[in-house]
């Protein structure tokens, strides 16, 4: 715990939280605090602090253990020795609290593994973070590492008691630490199921496991031997009322979207949770309780994460954002606002419309106008009904918003697939 490793560590901590009260106040006397904290890790006197909690319900309650200042500077620097180790331990198809990977790159194997097996088994972990039994998960960790000083500092740390969880069990949602002993604890069914049971895709983020197989007797055989490795070699249950076995028409339920062959879609939950805490953003920015700057970053961290999937107008804004200028979708001008983009808001920009009634084989499509999947794989495929002038005029249709077809309709060969009277966009030209 040299002081240059506890410095850059407490730099970690303050990341996003510079206006914290007590990181504010630890900082203005930092390197005292660092200086007292590095003497008491090196006697060994050290001891982690009481945890403060606090309740979440959306999407689902949960219980946040948020540690002292001095110990997250301690989780920080730990973690910092300890990664490199772990990685080790992780397959590549393990896609949480890792560098390079995280959610997109899920979501985006995700759907490569659906447009090449026809069978999906989703299976989540009961209570996972608050049922991990402390011995067994000392006894695959510590014979990594050979220093006693990090082998009594991971032992410390992962016997400390949390406040509502039995003795033995349980790590803190919160800790730094906690992301990375539990995703390792699992990482022993990463490789029982790819090399053991041979399975033809896996995906694990976190405690939230995909399995891919071609037959529906296939994907049981591997439901059965993942659920009962999991019981017997991590005490550990899976929830069988929340496991889903299906075909990969149906769509599958992964980390907020519904992936289809096709393209994907934000789950309705997902959507309905953002617009909600952005319009409760907007009313204190109203209110004077946050400030522009503080608005436009949560616009940008709501926003951002959605334009990657390719997904356009998911904040429904009253009216606040455009009227003050504080954020449109564009680049940051300096300050609190953000310069506008006149296609920040825009789906498409490119549209082959077919009129309604004509048969495909009789309408002139120029070679050139061909449209194909850009090798991107983040960008979703979707269609709309774009009826012809005659037909509006006819059917009185007016130019009332399109209705999305159904996903994973639309093969991927370009718009000769697709029914008369609809478009492809989302896609690119060559």
């Amino acid at each position: 715990m040299s002081p240059e490793n506890l410095t850059a560590a407490f730099g970690r901590v303050m990341k996003g939280r510079g206006d914290s009260a007590v990181v504010v106040a630890f900082a203005a006397q930092a390197d005292v605090e660092l200086a007292v904290l590095r003497a008491d890790l090196l006697s060994g006197t050290w001891h982690p602090g009481a945890y403060g909690q606090f309740r979440v319900t959306d999407p689902k309650p949960r219980t946040i253990s948020c540690a002292p200042v001095r110990d997250r500077v301690v989780h920080h620097a730990l973690c910092g020795m300890i990664a490199p180790l772990l990685e080790r331990s992780f397959t590549e198809d393990c896609y949480a609290c890792r560098v390079g990977k995280g959610t997109h790159r899920a979501t985006q194997r995700a759907r490569e593994l659906v447009r090449r097996h026809g069978w999906t088994c989703k299976l989540d972990i009961r209570r996972y973070f608050d049922s991990v039994p402390h011995e067994r998960l000392l006894k695959l960790l510590l014979p990594l590492f050979r220093e006693v000083k990090v082998r009594w500092l991971i032992e410390t740390i992962i016997r400390h008691p949390v406040p509502g969880l039995p003795p033995g069990f349980g790590l803190p949602i919160g800790n730094l630490t906690s992301q990375w002993f539990a995703n390792f604890y699992l990482s022993g069914l990463d490789h029982y199921a790819k090399e053991v049971l041979k399975v033809p895709g896996y995906i694990r983020y976190m405690d939230d496991m995909v399995l891919f197989a071609d037959g529906k007797a296939e994907i049981w055989r591997l439901h059965d031997g993942v659920c009962a490795w999991v019981t017997q070699e991590l005490g550990l249950e899976v929830k069988s009322e929340r496991t889903v076995i299906a075909p990969v028409t149906e769509g599958l339920a992964f980390l907020g979207l519904r992936i289809f062959r096709g393209g994907w879609r934000l789950q309705r939950a997902r959507l309905l949770r953002t617009r909600r805490k952005f319009r409760l953003r907007e009313r204190q920015y109203l209110a004077g309780e946050i400030s522009g700057a503080q608005l436009a970053r949560c616009a940008a961290a709501a926003d951002g994460g959605n334009r990657w999937y390719g997904f356009r107008g998911i904040l429904q804004s009253s009216g606040v954002l455009e009227d003050e200028r504080i954020y449109q979708g564009g680049r940051r001008r300096g300050g609190v606002g953000f310069e506008p983009r006149e296609t920040g808001w825009k789906l498409e920009q490119h549209r082959v419309e077919l009129s309604f009634g004509v048969p495909e084989q009789q309408l002139a499509v120029e070679p050139e106008q061909q449209h194909w999947l850009p090798p991107c794989e983040h960008h979703a495929v979707r269609t709309r009904r774009v009826p012809s002038a005659d037909a509006r005029a006819s059917h009185k249709c007016g130019d009332e918003q399109a209705q999305p077809r159904a996903a994973g309709s639309l093969t991927f060969a370009g718009e000769a697939n697709a029914a008369p009277g609809f478009f492809l966009s989302g896609t690119k030209q060559e």
